[in-house]
């Protein structure tokens, strides 16, 4: 059970139509997902709430904010400086720092379709464009290229001369990435 969640959730719930899916909610008819009902739970709502929040207390990026992204989802999380390196508050995604000022840009958004979808479209583009696997793998390669005997004087040259010599090979991609499977919609009336 998360209090500060379910603090807000129930807030938002009395102003507008929202679904809850995890355990420990207070929110009727909230039940747990997982394979293609997760991926139906994504497409479904128009809004995502992310608590950035930790049970620890420590403010980190979720892989729900990806998650939410890749579907179409708008997503709306806590605003802090570390989310600003990966998306940008009001064009990608929005921000919000407490809960009247989530219910307030719930509101605008609902108000404002156009602008939910135009933020959810630029939130999907940037995850595409910056943020897959792919990306994560060639900055490490980049990192590994950047190798030299002052910055990184454990690396001895034998391991920098296999290291040039494998990643300064220009090989073709692959493949191609096909997606397939459920798209559904999200034109579900749900937060």
């Amino acid at each position: 059970n998360r209090p500060d969640r379910n603090h807000v959730m129930t807030a938002l719930d009395k102003r507008f139509n929202v679904r809850t899916y995890g355990r420990g909610w207070e929110i009727p008819k909230s039940r747990t997902v997982a394979g293609i009902e997760m991926v139906q739970a994504l497409k479904g709502g128009r809004i995502h709430v992310n608590f950035p929040l930790t049970r620890a207390g420590f403010v980190n990026i979720k892989c729900g904010v990806f998650e939410s992204a890749g579907q179409g989802g708008l997503v709306a999380t806590g605003q802090f400086d570390e989310m600003a390196k990966f998306f940008e508050y009001g064009e990608e995604i929005v921000g919000y720092t407490d809960e009247e000022d989530l219910a307030e840009k719930i509101q605008e958004l609902l108000d404002n379709p156009e602008r939910a979808e135009r933020i959810a479209e630029n939130g999907f583009r940037r995850l595409i464009t910056s943020h897959l696997y792919e990306h994560r793998w060639m900055d490490l390669f980049s990192t590994f290229r950047s190798f030299d005997a002052e910055s990184f004087p454990w690396v001895d040259a034998s391991r920098r001369e296999i290291r040039n010599r494998t990643l300064s090979e220009a090989l073709p991609r692959a493949k191609k990435v096909i997606v397939s499977g459920f798209y559904g919609t999200s034109k579900g009336g749900n937060l």
